[in-house]
């Protein structure tokens, strides 16, 4: 592991301390009702640490805004990398590229 690489993880292990608090001394002493699986706790901990403080915070607070009785329910894993960006986006990207490649061509 690179320098670089341990305080990246340092900072991220120090950025979920608060979910670790709430998972040992505030979770055991209330029911379940996390309407999905894993729990919204377990969910937040594990986006941060696979993608960071800004983007797995951002997904861990959607989760949270999900996790309502109107929400949905079920199993709801943290997306791995390649799941992030829709289909529609991709395809949004090569077009941009095809255009940019076009008017290079075109220059030249």
């Amino acid at each position: 592991m690179t320098k670089a690489n341990k305080v990246r993880y340092l900072i991220r292990r120090t950025a979920v301390l608060p979910i670790i608090f709430y998972r040992k001394f505030i979770s055991p002493v209330k029911p379940r009702c996390c309407r999905y699986y894993p729990s919204c706790s377990v969910y937040a901990y594990d986006a941060v640490m696979k993608h960071g403080i800004v983007f797995g915070g951002f997904l861990a607070f959607r989760r949270i805004l999900k996790c309502n009785p109107f929400g949905g329910y079920g199993n709801d894993p943290v997306p791995e990398y390649g799941e992030l960006i829709p289909e529609k986006c991709w395809i949004f990207v090569k077009k941009k590229l095809r255009i940019k490649k076009v008017k290079k061509e075109e220059t030249n």
